[in-house]
């Protein structure tokens, strides 16, 4: 499968930057990835799926997620939202956004699919209101919103990083979609 990730930018000593975390490599090393620039037009073609990672949100970045999310739903592709990715998407289906406690750089537990796995956790940023056209899949032990689903797309949002972990946790149906 090929895979469009969007990146984060980077202000470097007056020089603008668009990067990737490396744990992305390993964790997407069956498919082919294909990076979105944050400062020009970018070729969609041939790209199956959208992944919407972490990272801080710029001017920039988010116009270029938003191009992209309209032409994924348009032409009815994946889309995958980790941290930032989540909560963007969490925004732009109408949801709004808060802020949480002791996520930020934490392992922490979460309920999902009658499981409770420990997640690794890089936000401050929580979902206050889910946005109507998503369904909630993972809470934390407090009942904040860590994951949801579309109900009707193949569209995913998960606030915890499975990149960064050993052993990455995800729903049985992203999983199922990731390794088909």
């Amino acid at each position: 499968m090929i895979i469009a990730l969007t990146q984060r930018e980077l202000n470097i000593r007056g020089w603008q930057y668009d990067c990737t975390s490396q744990d992305w490599f390993s964790f997407l090393n069956r498919h082919t990835m294909r990076f979105v620039p944050n400062v020009k037009d970018f070729d969609y073609a041939g790209v199956d799926c959208l992944l919407i990672p972490g990272g801080e949100s710029t001017p920039n970045r988010d116009r270029v997620e938003e191009f992209a999310i309209n032409l994924f739903l348009e032409e009815n592709k994946p889309i995958i939202g980790v941290c930032h990715g989540a909560f963007f998407l969490n925004k732009y289906f109408g949801g709004t956004n808060g802020t949480v406690r002791g996520h930020r750089g934490t392992n922490h537990k979460i309920k999902m699919e009658d499981k409770t796995p420990y997640v690794a956790s890089y936000h401050s940023t929580s979902i206050e209101t889910l946005a109507d056209d998503l369904e909630p899949i993972a809470w934390d032990m407090q009942d904040n919103i860590e994951g949801f689903k579309h109900k009707d797309k193949n569209i995913w949002g998960l606030v915890w990083h499975p990149e960064r972990m050993v052993k990455p946790v995800l729903p049985s149906d992203l999983e199922a979609f990731l390794n088909a």
